[in-house]
């Protein structure tokens, strides 16, 4: 009990850590939407004829995009 009184701010210090290792995969996983690698797009892409949807403004649009990507204006959904 003594130990865990003269080291409680580190003690304090390893768990917070710990907590701020774990959260990047918790919040994956909690949103529901895949996350995946640029690699992982490209394959997606051209193995399983993956849709690219692009919710940028019509103006980034236009200035440069993905190859057959659709556009959808982030203001224009619901």
């Amino acid at each position: 009990m003594e130990f865990i009184q003269e080291n409680i701010l580190l003690i304090g210090l390893a768990l917070g850590s710990g907590v701020m290792l774990l959260m990047p995969s918790a919040s994956k996983s909690a949103s529901g939407v895949p996350n995946v690698t640029s690699a992982e797009a490209v394959n997606l892409i051209n193995r399983s004829h993956a849709v690219v949807v692009d919710v940028r403004d019509a103006e980034a649009f236009a200035n440069g995009h993905i190859a057959e990507a659709k556009s959808l204006p982030l203001d224009d959904l619901s």
